[in-house]
């Protein structure tokens, strides 16, 4: 049986993978997230979905995924850069969890920066920056 936890992150993970194979390609993106979520427990709400005027970039706002448990997966942009068949890139912007009364928004721990090279925050002056666990402390 899946914890809480790991299910999330297997959300979160099917929605960093959700670009698929025609319709005009912000149809296709609602129609692909919605099929995505479409068998697993819970309720899937979506915003707005839109193509950029000159092409090249898909977006999809105000995405959400609440488990029967009250748990839930939120992301305030999903952008799809290049060919939707062939993306440049797939970007999650404000992607939080909340799960267990406690929120994550993705971020490394209080107080530290982005990682450098080898590992530790704040230019290598404090202590070593590792991954944030769930639920975080």
């Amino acid at each position: 049986m899946l914890t809480t936890t790991t299910r999330i992150a297997a959300l979160a993970a099917m929605l960093a993978l959700s670009t698929g194979p025609a319709l005009a390609d912000a149809e296709r993106l609602e129609a692909d997230l919605r099929a995505r979520f479409a068998g697993t427990p819970g309720e899937f709400t979506l915003g707005e979905v839109s193509d950029s005027l000159l092409g090249g970039r898909t977006t999809a706002e105000d995405l959400s995924f609440v488990e029967p448990g009250g748990e839930r997966v939120s992301v305030a942009r999903y952008v799809v850069e290049g060919d939707y068949d062939a993306p440049d890139a797939v970007i999650l912007e404000g992607l939080n969890v909340e799960a267990g009364g406690r929120t994550w928004d993705g971020s490394p721990p209080s107080g530290c920066g982005s990682p450098n090279p080898r590992g530790r925050c704040c230019g290598g002056r404090g202590a070593p920056w590792r991954r944030p666990s769930w639920p975080p402390s």
